[in-house]
């Protein structure tokens, strides 16, 4: 399975902004988490990522 993250970043005009992270390859969410924590304890999983091929023809819902 593939995880997205975000991580939040403080701006110099002291605004927050909230930027992509890198994608995580884990078999769950537990594992998902745990391995962003390990690149960067800031990062955040946000949810599953799914390719377009899977939607389109795993699936077969065709909703794209």
């Amino acid at each position: 399975m593939v995880f997205m993250t975000e991580i939040s970043a403080v701006l110099s005009d002291k605004s927050v902004r909230i930027f992509e992270g890198p994608l995580v390859y884990a078999n769950d969410f537990a594992e998902a988490e745990r391995k962003a924590k390990e690149m960067n304890k800031d990062l955040m999983v946000v949810g599953e990522y799914y390719m377009a091929e899977k939607i389109l023809f795993e699936d077969e819902l065709g909703t794209l």
